[in-house]
């Protein structure tokens, strides 16, 4: 049975789940109902396909609140890291099969 922590009054926070010991080791999920549509589960998704090498994974757009920015900052991090990732392709393409040595990384990524 899940059981809810309450937070102080004063934080604009949703309340958290815990799952007791042994219900499905899982720990901490966010509680439903606070509207964001966050879901933590998403979030761990997403970030193990770009730890792959997924530059594709990205967040939910429609999450709002907190939940919302962090997704959108994620997204921005991740297409950073696509965009220099491609660009270090063709760096080493250049370089590895043209042998052109004076090749340089964009700085503009």
């Amino acid at each position: 049975m899940l059981q809810e922590q309450r937070m102080p009054a004063n934080t604009d926070m949703p309340p958290v789940v815990r799952n007791p010991a042994g219900s499905n080791g899982e720990g901490l999920t966010q509680a439903s109902g606070d509207g964001s549509g966050f879901e933590p589960e998403v979030l761990l998704r997403v970030l193990s396909r770009v730890q792959g090498g997924d530059f594709s994974a990205r967040m939910p757009v429609h999450w709002i609140g907190v939940p919302g920015k962090i997704a959108d900052r994620l997204n921005e991090i991740i297409g950073a890291n696509q965009a220099f990732s491609a660009e270090l392709e063709r760096v080493s393409r250049v370089v590895g099969k043209e042998g052109k040595l004076s090749q340089r990384v964009s700085a503009t990524l």
